[in-house]
């Protein structure tokens, strides 16, 4: 199970700055979206898409349960955007109000665990889920949506996340990151630049847009 801590936000800061990963895909969501439209991300992690996504959304409420990824994003907000350290569980037995999307970013828990029902209840519009290819492949998930009474669509993209590194973390990073790896095998994707080390890393991931069945858009 992954674990947000020091040296993890610190890579993953440094990797988001260093692809433009999330400038990319907020310019992807970005069409997805209507103009002044409202987004729930729960597991919103250290916030760097809501960033991005801030600058197209009237409102983005951001649901972490992590503590230390709680307290990034508590150290990096924006006047738009409204923080909730709890479970998605939790947020929804409040019952604060819709957002207009469901923003799912690397969220594996829809299909194993037949929740989509409880997750379109939480948005007005549709969900948003952003999922990691080089995980798992689709599958599961497009049969899981076809037993329901759902429209959907999704597209696929290739993304760069490469990991800019020290030579004194590569060993640390890999051993955080990739632990059943063949190390030898992962040190191939590692190369020299300037002074620091790059990992390379090439997302691949799918964006479903599932829609709300309950949704009637105004005329």
């Amino acid at each position: 199970m992954f674990n947000w801590n020091e040296n993890t936000i610190e890579w993953f800061t440094r990797a988001s700055i260093s692809s433009e990963f999330h400038k990319k895909l907020s310019l992807i969501i970005k069409d997805i979206i209507k103009t002044d439209s409202t987004i729930l991300d729960i597991g919103a992690g250290l916030g760097f898409l809501d960033r991005e996504l801030s600058k197209y959304a009237k409102k983005i409420n951001l649901v972490e349960n992590d503590s230390d990824a709680f307290n990034f994003l508590s150290n990096h907000t924006m006047s738009n955007l409204d923080l909730y350290n709890m479970s998605w569980q939790d947020y929804k037995e409040k019952n604060y109000e819709k957002s207009d999307y469901l923003l799912l970013s690397f969220f594996s828990r829809m299909d194993r665990e037949d929740n989509l029902e409880s997750l379109l209840s939480l948005c007005k519009d549709s969900i948003i889920y952003i999922r990691n290819e080089n995980h798992a492949s689709n599958d599961n998930l497009i049969k899981y949506l076809n037993t329901k009474d759902v429209k959907y669509s999704f597209t696929h993209y290739d993304l760069d996340f490469s990991q800019p590194l020290r030579e004194n973390e590569i060993e640390l990073f890999f051993n955080s990151y990739y632990k059943r790896k063949d190390k030898n095998e992962l040190l191939k994707k590692v190369v020299k630049k300037n002074n620091t080390y790059l990992y390379k890393n090439n997302k691949s991931i799918s964006i479903f847009v599932i829609q709300n069945k309950n949704f009637k858009e105004s005329k």
